[in-house]
């Protein structure tokens, strides 16, 4: 065993074994100090000292016979009376006989954690998009706050709620289609519909990764309120529409004109034509007409 006890020994996690009524009969420097004491300060000494009150609950002997061990976060505290949260691993230890005789348990330092949990969730928090992580049944497992102003739901109303809730059937069908297309390093952005707690329909554009593929697996998908888009989309379709009517109109317009005009003026060239063969015009009768023929010509022109 001397491998291992050296191993424990200096090991940065820290661990500590206790009989079944909480008494201390092992830890590590590694546990000690980060706890603030020496080793010698902590052996027999019963392991609420290192929880605070109401934290560690005490479990009687046919509860341990059942127990298979037990992970969870808690808050310890320290000798300078300090609190930091950590990550426990407990086992039940048993005798020759099968019969629990004590628990060792492993304790991590997730201080650093912690605080970039608290980071991301501070950026997640302010950012302009929704933002919602459900699994591959379309379970939300959370969601940022914006997604709660957009769809009108507390977040308490959408953490176990199925995407259908705010998502349209015709949207839940293309959500089901990109996914299905969803490579684990790839991402997909598509538009389509979201449904407020009110009935209301927002047009929405969402882009979803997967980010993990264990258990039930976790897509994060960024939601974003594009009402204002689609609205200058069908403002500018419109605009376009009427622009697209007008030139028709005018086309339309200048055809009817240029017949209009077309039919008299050809029959005022004819008569000029008629005229200026006649020898009865004395020669400025001829300039006269040379002139009406060459503007009618000029006018006829511009027509065509």
């Amino acid at each position: 065993l001397l491998p291992l006890e050296q191993a424990v020994e200096t090991m940065q996690l820290g661990v500590t074994v206790t009989d079944l009524d909480g008494k201390i009969l092992y830890t590590n420097p590694a546990e000690a100090t980060m706890h603030g004491y020496q080793v010698e300060e902590l052996l027999g000494k019963d392991i609420g000292i290192l929880t605070l009150p109401g934290f560690r609950k005490p479990r009687n002997l046919e509860e341990l016979k059942k127990w298979k061990g037990l992970i969870r976060e808690s808050v310890n505290i320290r000798k300078d009376g300090n609190t930091f949260p950590v990550r426990l691993m407990s086992e039940i230890v048993k005798s020759a006989e099968g019969e629990p005789c004590a628990i060792v348990t492993s304790c991590e330092d997730i201080t650093e954690r912690k605080r970039a949990e608290e980071r991301y969730r501070t950026i997640v928090e302010n950012l302009n998009d929704s933002l919602l992580i459900y699994d591959f049944n379309g379970t939300i497992l959370d969601v940022n706050e914006n997604t709660c102003k957009v769809f009108g739901y507390n977040r308490d109303e959408l953490i176990g709620a199925n995407l259908r809730k705010i998502s349209m059937k015709k949207a839940s069908q293309e959500r089901e289609l990109q996914f299905l297309k969803l490579d684990k390093e790839d991402s997909k952005t598509f538009d389509s519909e979201g449904i407020r707690k009110d009935g209301s329909i927002i047009p929405i554009s969402v882009s979803i990764k997967i980010v993990s593929t264990e258990g039930n697996g976790k897509i994060q998908s960024f939601v974003r309120d594009i009402t204002e888009r689609k609205q200058m989309e069908d403002d500018l379709r419109q605009a376009k529409d009427f622009a697209e009517a007008a030139s028709r109109a005018k086309s339309v317009f200048l055809a009817n004109m240029s017949h209009e005009l077309r039919t008299p003026l050809n029959a005022i060239l004819g008569f000029t034509q008629l005229l200026a063969h006649s020898s009865n015009l004395a020669p400025d009768q001829h300039n006269h007409l040379a002139i009406i023929n060459q503007s009618g010509e000029h006018l006829l022109t511009l027509i065509n």
